[in-house]
């Protein structure tokens, strides 16, 4: 089953959510730091946040979970939007050939602080939370 778009949507909230869980002041900085940002993910799942501020690099699998197709290659682009949003064109390739393009835009502050820190990390881990989190996630992604 190929991956539909709120999933790759849920799931560029998901490698933001990760890559604050990561280093959450060097996530702040790079968003922060000017109009535009990006993130970049490899065929392995290395994960590239990159701003006027710097790069930051961590681990994605978690985030690219139940996507459908193993993924070859991920970039969104993020520019400052209205009222503290962020605007984001994302594409998708997939090994398989596939790809998928996304586009909207993400309150990245209140996704940040609606679920961060130690009690998130603990909610992934337990079961049957998967799904409520990713609802969580869409009111967040357009």
């Amino acid at each position: 089953m190929a991956a539909t778009e709120l999933q790759a949507k849920i799931t560029i909230a998901k490698i933001i959510q990760l890559a604050y869980d990561t280093n959450g002041d060097e996530t702040i900085r790079i968003i922060h730091s000017g109009d535009y940002y990006s993130i970049s993910v490899d065929q392995s799942g290395e994960v590239r946040l990159a701003g006027n501020a710097g790069a930051m690099s961590f681990n994605g699998g978690p985030a690219l979970e139940g996507l459908g197709f193993k993924l070859r290659r991920l970039s969104v682009n993020f520019s400052s939007g209205d009222g503290g949003r962020f605007n984001y064109t994302g594409t998708f390739n997939f090994v398989m050939g596939s790809q998928l393009s996304v586009s909207g835009s993400i309150d990245i502050i209140e996704l940040i602080k609606s679920c961060s820190g130690l009690l998130c990390i603990a909610a992934r881990f337990l079961d049957g939370r998967d799904a409520q989190i990713e609802r969580e996630l869409q009111q967040y992604v357009d």
